[in-house]
């Protein structure tokens, strides 16, 4: 069986990312891996591209890498059959793309979200354009086709193999450890509970919720709000919720492993990330198939996921007075609620399941074998 090489210069995992090649590989895709980090070959991608001084010095760097990276693909399509190659940032787009057209390999392009598109401006953007005319183009969400396609990019090589998450993970019976998440959440049936699932270093977002919650707590005294995760800013916005009188119904509970059964005590979800990664849109999907609808700050970045008015709702993140409305409507209005929250829970089972995903990425990761 052929292999496919998978090259990441990444410097930190994307969690959605990762999850997305075990459950490749778990469908019998044999994966090596060229890598920076972590699992697989390491090598050197040469100088970041974090500025005009770092891609120049690349750059100056790359008839180099292109040698070594020629030398060590040829060698691996000799070795272990490659006939598929699966680049995921630009350094090796730049470096791979060219040597993999040269070779007859196909190629695969991957778009994650959540990407900063302003370092790929000017000549950069230019060269990842030209190198990008033989890739197939992986995006995982419409609004991330859209973009490619505002820059230049051609729409005919872009794939939208969506997003999706296990639904059979939905349905199993409890057992202790979903026991133990429930007995250690503060949530209870007579709160109502808003949740959400964040890095702490987004302090900007969760002051707008807090300003937000200073609006709503007198409106409904039984609020209750559960913020998972961690982030340097932790202790700062614990300070900030005990200095607005918001630390009796503030519950910062750090990283939890079984967060699904933490929603399943919630009532409502508040997606806040500012251009959303695959972890933060997968856990919207999570919250969704739970039943919950969802408030986000970020409509282009949950376009695809969110319904607005039907599924959830879209705020801006600079009106709190707004996003209290919000809360305040699903709360007070539990009909809405239950209707928007069918309506999150059928849209992930019809469109979103991993299985429907799995079976666009397999069918472009071994595309000259369909052709």
């Amino acid at each position: 069986m052929n292999k496919i090489l998978l090259i990441d210069s990444s410097k930190q995992e994307d969690p959605g990312f990762e999850k997305i090649i075990a459950s490749l590989k778990s469908e019998n895709l044999d994966f090596y891996r060229l890598s920076s980090r972590g699992e697989g070959s390491r090598v050197f991608f040469g100088p970041r591209i974090g500025n005009l001084l770092g891609f120049l010095v690349f750059i100056k760097t790359l008839p180099f890498l292109w040698v070594r990276f020629f030398i060590k693909i040829l060698l691996l399509k000799g070795k272990y059959n490659i006939r598929t190659v699966a680049l995921v940032n630009a350094r090796e787009k730049l470096i791979c793309l060219f040597i993999c057209q040269f070779l007859g390999l196909n190629t695969v392009w991957f778009e994650l979200p959540g990407k900063d598109y302003s370092r790929e401006r000017g000549f950069l953007g230019l060269l990842l354009k030209i190198a990008s005319k033989k890739a197939r183009i992986a995006v995982f969400t419409s609004f991330a086709g859209e973009l490619l396609v505002k820059r230049g990019f051609n729409k005919d090589n872009i794939v939208n193999v969506s997003l999706g998450v296990k639904i059979t993970d939905h349905e199993h019976q409890d057992d202790i450890f979903s026991k133990m998440a429930r007995e250690g959440s503060p949530v209870h049936q007579k709160h109502f509970a808003i949740g959400l699932v964040t890095c702490l270093d987004r302090r900007k977002r969760i002051e707008a919720l807090f300003r937000a919650l200073s609006i709503c707590q007198n409106a409904i005294p039984n609020l209750q709000v559960i913020i998972i995760g961690e982030g340097k800013e932790r202790k700062n916005l614990n300070w900030l919720a005990k200095k607005m009188e918001l630390d009796r119904i503030v519950w910062f509970v750090g990283d939890q492993e079984y967060t699904r059964k933490w929603m399943e005590g919630f009532d409502m979800y508040l997606a806040i990330a500012e251009n959303p990664r695959l972890a933060d849109l997968n856990i919207v999907l999570e919250a969704m198939l739970c039943h919950l609808p969802t408030v986000a700050f970020d409509q282009e970045g949950f376009s695809d996921l969110i319904l607005d008015d039907e599924s959830g709702f879209f705020t801006d993140v600079e009106d709190s007075e707004e996003l209290a409305r919000k809360i305040m409507f699903l709360e007070h209005e539990g009909i809405s609620r239950n209707r928007q929250g069918d309506k999150a829970e059928r849209l992930v089972r019809e469109k979103f399941n991993i299985k429907h995903q799995l079976e666009k990425l397999k069918v472009i990761m071994n595309y000259e074998d369909k052709s």
